[in-house]
């Protein structure tokens, strides 16, 4: 059986690369990269007691770079796009899982010689 965990990570890595047709990564990738690209990032789990069976609230964060400021409409469009297609997953590797929230936040980002657009969507899941 997967865990919780790795299936809302499948869900959100195939759904990265189901709605966006350029680089998808599960590490961050070094200074040499195309952009833009998805990063799908850290993860955050809280196991719900139960004496059967495994339940979770599970978030991931998931990381949209572009290194183009007048780019902001693509990468949040492309966020919107993200979080629709998202919403319409009800099972995933033999597990339900729902989601039980969203936020995204937009942020400059300076960690390289040209300044880039970082979008950072969180989504909290309930998984069992």
């Amino acid at each position: 059986m997967i865990s919780p965990q790795q299936s809302v990570f499948m869900l959100c890595k195939n759904t990265a690369l189901d709605v966006f047709d350029g680089k998808v990564y599960d590490y961050l990738p070094g200074k040499e990269v195309a952009y833009p690209f998805i990063f799908i990032g850290e993860q955050f789990s809280n196991d719900i007691v139960n004496k059967s069976v495994i339940f979770a609230n599970v978030t991931q964060r998931i990381h949209f770079f572009h290194n183009d400021f007048r780019e902001r409409r693509s990468i949040s469009d492309l966020i919107l796009k993200y979080m629709q297609t998202i919403r319409e997953e009800e099972l995933a590797f033999k597990r339900n899982i729902l989601v039980k929230e969203m936020n995204y936040r937009m942020l400059t980002d300076n960690t390289t010689d040209t300044p880039l657009m970082h979008g950072v969507l969180e989504i909290t899941f309930l998984v069992n």
